[in-house]
């Protein structure tokens, strides 16, 4: 029934030849991921998925900021948290969204809240997980740092 291989039948498929801008410029498609520090184990390279969840997030931002000026209008942040990190957002917070990055429709988020924000979002799943590990997942036992 297997048939041996034949030389072309296993070479690489034709691909268009690259140039420099196309292989190292900006990224063409936001769901192209860029991987600046990749670790090294053995033979291969790997990423943590925090990695990937903050360069997913890094390339919706650019995608919204059209004019390139580094900062996007509070309803494309909104946008972004709600459809990138909705994992990451009770109720109350996708609520508040809008009020927590300045207020009004018309306010700007610049890149560097961007980044705070998902930082603090990040920074409350470690200690929610910290929380269960020492609660045994009960939400109404008391922690203390004693």
């Amino acid at each position: 029934m297997a048939e041996a291989l034949g030389v072309a039948d296993t070479r690489r498929l034709h691909s268009k030849p690259q140039d420099l801008n196309n292989a190292y410029g900006p990224l063409s498609n936001f769901l192209e991921i860029d991987i600046f520090n990749p670790q090294t184990v053995g033979r291969s390279k790997y990423t943590t998925y925090e990695e990937l969840q903050q360069e997913h997030a890094r390339q919706a931002f650019m995608q919204r900021d059209k004019d390139k000026s580094g900062s996007i209008s509070v309803m494309d942040f909104k946008e972004i948290m709600v459809t990138v990190r909705p994992h990451m957002l009770t109720q109350f917070v996708e609520q508040s969204l809008v009020t927590a990055a300045g207020g009004t429709p018309t306010h700007q988020v610049s890149f560097s809240y961007y980044n705070g924000f998902n930082a603090l979002l990040n920074n409350m799943q470690l200690i929610i997980g910290v929380y269960h590990t020492i609660s045994g997942s009960s939400i109404n036992k008391h922690v203390s740092k004693g």
